[in-house]
């Protein structure tokens, strides 16, 4: 907002400096934050920890939108109230703001279980997946399919998902490897997918 924006600026300018909005200094800003006025944009830990509810979680959003460490814990928070809408919305968020934060097992774990909540949150949960969690999506997606105790309808989902070229493209080397492999039944065709000494070490396991 224009008052963050004023509160940052706090240091004197050379004449004709812009703001971080692009617009023009005034005389004794400072076009770059103070490091005292980018602290303010984050929660302190101890206002972390007091928010020991959702609704104090909720609360403490409103001065600190954009605070990853805030935005992480409201996604568990609501995925622990059962509020799986409201978990995928922080996850979406939070991969905007601290994407390699979603890489974290506990992120994860919000996403999977929204991914075989009810039809709405499935849809949000694997739109999320699709396109708005990098190379973790496809991770995601490919523990759905192949996992036997996911729910019938999301496991199918997730099969097809993984063909979709928007994920493979976002998928790691070492993932497009284990989804060729899964999508290959016959065992010859399998064989062609790994060099000789692998496959060696791979079938002497299988025996």
């Amino acid at each position: 907002s224009p008052e963050v924006v004023t509160a940052i600026e706090a240091a004197e300018a050379p004449p004709g400096a812009l703001s971080v909005t692009g617009e023009p200094l005034p005389p004794g800003a400072s076009a770059a934050p103070s490091a005292s006025a980018a602290k303010r944009l984050l929660a302190t830990a101890d206002e972390l920890d007091a928010a020991d509810t959702l609704e104090k979680l909720v609360a403490l959003g409103e001065p600190y939108p954009e605070d990853p460490a805030l935005v992480k814990r409201l996604a568990i928070a609501h995925a622990g109230k059962n509020d799986h809408s409201g978990a995928i919305r922080a996850v979406r968020k939070l991969a905007r703001i601290s994407p390699t934060t979603v890489s974290e097992d506990a992120i994860q774990q919000v996403v999977l279980r929204a991914a075989n909540g009810p039809p709405d949150v499935m849809e949000l949960a694997f739109e999320l997946m699709r396109e708005g969690m990098g190379a973790v999506g496809p991770d995601l997606l490919f523990a759905l399919a192949s996992t036997a105790s996911t729910a019938k309808i999301p496991r199918e989902r997730a099969d097809k998902a993984l063909g979709d070229e928007q994920v493979r493209s976002a998928a790691t080397p070492a993932r497009l490897s284990a989804m060729e492999l899964r999508a290959t039944k016959n065992s010859c065709d399998r064989k062609k997918l790994f060099p000789p000494a692998a496959w060696g070490a791979i079938h002497l396991q299988i025996i």
